[in-house]
């Protein structure tokens, strides 16, 4: 009952060009158990409200970091506001660091107000997938116990889910390379 359909797909990148990643949700949650998604937020503010209705397991501040230090609280995912950046990274980035658990603006774990709940959401119902450095992608898509129709409708998500990350990587990379440097002559005469 617990074992899973695994996906392994191979795809095609330069050695330049950097890891394929993305993020998803599949049609059908293929996780044993659900994510344990904790916000820091003031507690007072419009933005904590908006994260417990939105799913968080735990919302708070400076409160939970012994908490969280002692191993009380186990997240799977952590957000945080912008305003509680600064004293999460001080305090906190040592330890949730290194697990990958460390909120990060340009990964989408940090908001305010409707954008944080739209964050928690997606991060309840949200699955992350990263490929090696040779291209290849692992994740499990489905359960054995899930009924043929949706092992389909996972695996068809997930596919469409990395070729449409494999093809962003394949513009962004040409875009980089397709830029031309100015001519020597162009230079000299912005020098003078």
């Amino acid at each position: 009952p617990s074992s899973a359909y695994s996906l392994t797909l191979s795809t095609r990148i330069s050695k330049s060009s950097a890891p394929l990643r993305g993020r998803l949700a599949l049609p059908t949650d293929p996780r044993r158990s659900a994510e344990v998604i904790l916000v820091f937020a003031d507690p007072s503010s419009s933005s904590a409200q908006l994260a417990k209705s939105a799913g968080a397991a735990y919302v708070g501040g400076e409160e939970l970091f012994a908490r969280i230090l002692n191993g009380e609280i186990v997240p799977t995912k952590c957000l945080a506001t912008p305003g509680m950046m600064p004293a999460v990274a001080s305090k906190l980035a040592r330890f949730l660091g290194p697990k990958g658990l460390m909120p990060v603006a340009k990964r989408g774990g940090v908001g305010e107000g409707e954008e944080l709940a739209k964050r928690v959401k997606e991060a309840a119902g949200g699955m992350e997938w990263k490929g090696d450095k040779l291209g290849v992608v692992r994740a499990p898509v489905a359960r054995m116990s899930f009924p043929l129709e949706a092992v389909n409708e996972n695996v068809r998500a997930f596919v469409a889910a990395v070729k449409e990350g494999s093809a962003n990587a394949a513009a962004s990379a040409a875009d980089s390379t397709s830029r031309k440097r100015p001519r020597l002559s162009t230079l000299l005469r912005r020098r003078s």
